[in-house]
């Protein structure tokens, strides 16, 4: 026979099922025990549910995009070694990487012989874009 507290969560579980609050649902007594034990306030929680939540979903989003994009590798601009080739400009490579040309509604184009980096230049600007 199920108990008050088995027929809330039941509740509580069905509820975030069809919220689609995954990260929720699946930690949310581990969150209970930890604001037990760290006494917090209601807003503290709630706060700590949700950001729980929106770290998920941004996470799997992210994961989604990448995974959408096709990239044909992990590269990322982090990786490139500018000793291998001196000519990059890696200030002008960190402003791409940070998508300013997105919100500007500005293209970019990559050009140069083969073998500098271009395409690891414009997978690390789209890895970036699908992490934004």
């Amino acid at each position: 026979m199920l108990n008050d507290t088995e027929h809330k969560n039941a509740y509580i579980e069905a509820k975030m099922k069809q919220f689609k609050l995954v990260d929720m649902r699946t930690q949310y007594r581990d969150i209970i025990q930890e604001a037990e034990q760290e006494s917090l306030g209601y807003m503290d929680f709630l706060l700590r549910l949700l950001e729980l939540e929106d770290s998920g979903k941004t996470s799997r989003r992210t994961e989604k995009l990448l995974v959408k994009a096709g990239f044909d590798s992990a590269s990322s601009l982090e990786d490139i070694d500018y000793s291998f080739n001196p000519s990059l400009d890696k200030d002008k490579i960190d402003e791409l990487g940070r998508l300013t040309f997105l919100d500007n509604r500005e293209n970019i184009i990559i050009i140069g012989p083969p073998g500098v980096g271009k395409s690891m230049i414009a997978t690390g600007i789209g890895r970036n874009a699908c992490r934004k």
